[in-house]
């Protein structure tokens, strides 16, 4: 069942313990966390698809975001994960 707006195959895909690289660890922790790819779509003020890419690890986040979105990582590492409802 898909979690928040993301299919079954995006969640394997970024669960997977082999994929790496910023914007698939930011899609693991919204994930886990229960934020849409729209929400972090908004938050960088990007499109949805582009937020998505990054998640799904198909392209690398820009350079200038780069730090903004470790911050928001950071952020989300230190945060309490939600319970299930």
């Amino acid at each position: 069942m898909a979690k928040r707006g993301y299919s079954t195959a995006v969640q394997n895909k970024i669960n997977n313990p082999e994929a790496k690289g910023l914007g698939i660890e930011l899609g693991r922790l919204c994930l886990l966390h229960g934020y849409s790819v729209e929400e972090v779509a908004e938050v960088f003020k990007v499109s949805r698809m582009t937020a998505y890419n990054w998640i799904t690890g198909r392209h690398q986040p820009s350079k200038h975001l780069t730090d903004r979105i470790q911050s928001l990582v950071d952020r989300l590492k230190q945060k309490p994960i939600p319970e299930n409802e």
